[in-house]
């Protein structure tokens, strides 16, 4: 079913690996933080094979992202 306008999508790194391959993400905010996780992690090449990193900011050890999708 196709959606107009914006939709939230928070979730987890199953989630969001599954929107990626679908390419049903148009722009993606991603925080980074020096804390250790729960081992599920982010695939950075998956991220970087859809998305293309447009800004980035570092406040103290937190490092916020933007991408968008990447042309084809």
């Amino acid at each position: 079913k196709q959606v107009s306008g914006s939709v939230l999508c928070e979730g987890g790194v199953q989630l969001i690996h599954s929107l990626l391959r679908e390419n049903a993400i148009d722009i993606f905010h991603l925080t980074r933080v020096s804390k250790a996780g729960d081992n599920h992690f982010l695939d950075s090449e998956l991220l970087r094979m859809h998305m293309t990193l447009i800004h980035s900011e570092q406040i103290n050890t937190s490092t916020f992202e933007k991408y968008e999708r990447a042309s084809r």
